[in-house]
């Protein structure tokens, strides 16, 4: 029904806070049945989001400082903070003279509806919303724990005799988490992954991850796909070739970044720039270049050629992957260390919801006319 989705979109003020925070509570039920009803609830609250601005209340923070300045994204600067002691970093929305406001809500709605969902151990935890106020412009704040180890890629310079199958063990169970969840990343790369104070890598920077029935196209909530963004190393080769994200495509990207790390070479590294990354996709090269892979262990060998097959539905599952793994000694451990992100569901626990308004705004939209 059309009518019924374009009324629930143009909600406003209480009515649209009170059924994006009715189906934040939803989406957080680990007894949420089915992808398909995942898929569907996240659209709607990204949808409502977007055209409102407003996000679920338990995610809201205060009394946080404002430290120094760190770094940038694509969309974002990145800041380090603090709230109550605890060291966090803030990834603040930036906004230039003729930023295109609707472009940066787009990308903040599609990150935290996806990203305040997932609760696993090699998942870096989302911790809250901040509106950083200055003068008269408000900025908006996606808010994490700091990562003092930094990327992935940045801890094994610093810590050459990490080891290393473990930590790609650790990001294959946070992606096989994410297909669990019917969740496509879309830009896997050694950046993307944060190690934890106690050596655990996990998975992060959500905004153009999509959300899957299975490896077909169902709903995409970012345009953007694996090939863009200078992601181009990661990328598989049909999604040079314009295909979206899919949960493959993740596969061979975890290739690439199981590469990083064992050979700390990035994809493709004999190449500038992307022209010709995607010259040697078309023409069936692989990331590995000129390096033969020789010095790794032939099993490893094995798993990155099977990742890298031209076809993606000859390459491995997650669980398979897994399997794989284990003969080489790379096996979980328990070295997660940042519980204190259970706070998020701390705070769902102390929101209240209105269930006669929200069966009132259902019934409402329910009944919409066509205009």
């Amino acid at each position: 029904m059309p009518e019924s989705r374009k009324a629930l979109r143009e909600l406003k003020d209480d009515k649209a806070q009170g059924m994006i925070d009715w189906l934040h509570v939803i989406l957080l039920r680990p007894a949420l049945p089915g992808i398909w009803l995942r898929k569907k609830s996240t659209r709607v609250m990204y949808q409502l989001c977007k055209a409102s601005d407003l996000y679920p209340h338990c995610h809201i923070l205060t009394n946080v400082t404002i430290g120094p300045y760190r770094g940038c994204g694509g969309f974002s600067d990145i800041y380090e903070g603090n709230q109550g002691g605890r060291i966090l970093c803030l990834k603040m929305l930036r906004l230039h003279p003729g930023t295109d406001i609707g472009t940066v809500q787009t990308a903040c709605a599609r990150e935290v509806t996806t990203w305040a969902q997932m609760r696993h151990p090699n998942i870096w935890p989302f911790h809250g919303l901040y509106f950083y106020l200055n003068g008269n412009s408000r900025r908006l704040c996606l808010v994490s724990p700091w990562a003092r180890n930094g990327d992935l890629p940045a801890y094994l310079r610093a810590n050459p005799n990490a080891p290393r199958e473990t930590l790609i063990h650790d990001v294959a169970l946070g992606l096989q988490y994410l297909e669990q969840k019917g969740l496509v990343h879309g830009d896997l790369k050694g950046l993307n992954i944060l190690v934890s104070d106690s050596g655990t890598a996990c998975i992060t920077d959500f905004g153009v991850s999509s959300f899957r029935n299975d490896g077909t196209v169902s709903m995409t909530i970012g345009a953007s796909t694996q090939g863009g963004g200078g992601s181009s190393r990661w990328a598989a080769p049909e999604s040079v070739m314009g295909h979206p994200p899919s949960f493959k495509s993740d596969i061979w990207a975890f290739g690439c970044v199981c590469f990083e790390v064992l050979t700390g070479l990035l994809p493709f590294y004999e190449c500038p720039n992307d022209l010709p990354i995607v010259i040697k996709l078309f023409s069936g090269e692989l990331p590995s270049g000129s390096n033969t892979l020789q010095d790794l262990h032939p099993d490893m060998r094995e798993l990155l050629n099977q990742c890298w097959n031209k076809e993606p539905a000859a390459r491995p599952s997650c669980r398979e992957i897994l399997r794989m793994l284990k003969p080489m000694g790379a096996t979980g451990v328990d070295r997660h260390d940042m519980g204190g992100d259970n706070r998020c569901l701390q705070a769902v626990g102390d929101v209240t919801i209105d269930r006669t308004k929200i069966r009132e705004i259902l019934d409402s939209v329910g009944s919409a006319e066509p205009c």
